[in-house]
């Protein structure tokens, strides 16, 4: 599949015109055949998002998926889930003796249900914390995608 740069037209190869263009008087004329799109734009290679399925340009996806659909997916639910991931954990300082209480599981959970209270106590928390997660998951774009593909995989 391709795309046309001009009208965003996706089209199959055997739906591309071929025009014969002038482009000079040498030798009683010069032309050249040029394959694009029926409006005249240039084409260039489409791929398909993996999530919505859309074809877009290969320089418009993040490791195969658009960013509408990564917009999309910059969840508070997938923030924490993308999180737990080894190379998305942050090392923290924490109260020793705390720490020697609770398994790693159970400080995030602990931490799930204190950010779930902050959610609940007001729209003005909810919105921080949403608007918190796009910046977690957009900070990097390319992390998150991947992340994504493999949960989807998973799926």
């Amino acid at each position: 599949m391709v795309i046309c740069e001009d009208c965003g037209a996706v089209l199959d190869e055997d739906e591309l015109v071929t025009t014969r263009s002038y482009v000079s008087d040498y030798m009683g004329g010069c032309y050249e055949n040029i394959t694009g799109c029926s409006c005249g734009g240039s084409v260039t290679d489409a791929e398909r998002c993996d999530i919505c399925g859309e074809y877009y340009r290969e320089d418009e996806l993040h490791d195969g998926i658009c960013k509408d659909c990564l917009k999309e997916e910059m969840t508070v639910d997938n923030a924490i889930e993308c999180g737990k991931d080894g190379s998305a954990r942050v090392e923290v300082s924490i109260n020793g003796f705390l720490a020697s209480c609770f398994s790693q599981e159970q400080i995030d959970e602990l931490l799930i249900k204190a950010l779930e209270e902050k959610i609940n106590a007001s729209d003005a928390d909810a919105n921080k914390v949403i608007d918190m997660a796009e910046i977690w998951c957009g900070d990097d774009e390319g992390y998150f995608a991947d992340w994504l593909k493999r949960r989807n995989k998973k799926q």
